[in-house]
């Protein structure tokens, strides 16, 4: 998964809590970023009633990781401190 647009949102992260956590919700006044940051942290982090999202979004955040290029970086950092010794 990349931060590339995903079905009209910003990002797949963006989606899926709209549709997975915010989707359902009537809100029926004006609401701030702060608003829903507090909903989905509760949500995500309190509320086991809605089920695994901290292991689900966690493996989802893991999936985004480029570990070919943290496997280089720190080869070229071992190959660096070994050509000093």
């Amino acid at each position: 998964m990349s931060n590339e647009r995903h079905n009209g949102y910003t990002n797949y992260a963006t989606w899926r809590v709209h549709c997975e956590i915010l989707g359902n919700i009537d809100f029926t006044n004006h609401v701030e970023p702060s608003d829903l940051i507090e909903i989905v942290e509760d949500v995500v982090f309190t509320n086991k009633a809605y089920g695994g999202y901290i292991e689900d979004y966690a493996r989802a955040f893991i999936r985004q990781i480029n570990f070919y290029e943290l496997a280089d970086l720190i080869n070229d950092e071992l190959q660096t401190k070994n050509d000093q010794e």
